[in-house]
């Protein structure tokens, strides 16, 4: 990816998904995903919503994915 499509691509998660934390090198996004122990259908692990929260970490140089990590 060109510097150019790295930046689109970080814009574009910031305007779909709630930003969690922002600095000069990452980008943290907070949004929802569905449950993969249910698939949706709800269980103990999403608290029957069959969706959990999660943050992913992205690295603002590069657009690479450097973490994801579930909100308790």
């Amino acid at each position: 990816m060109s510097q150019q499509e790295i930046k689109e691509f970080l814009e574009e998660l910031k305007n779909t998904y709630e930003i969690a934390y922002e600095d000069n090198d990452i980008l943290e996004i907070e949004k929802e995903v569905i449950c993969d122990m249910c698939d949706g259908l709800g269980c103990k692990w999403c608290n029957n919503t069959g969706a959990i929260e999660i943050i992913v970490t992205y690295d603002k140089k590069t657009g690479e994915e450097i973490s994801v990590t579930e909100v308790d």
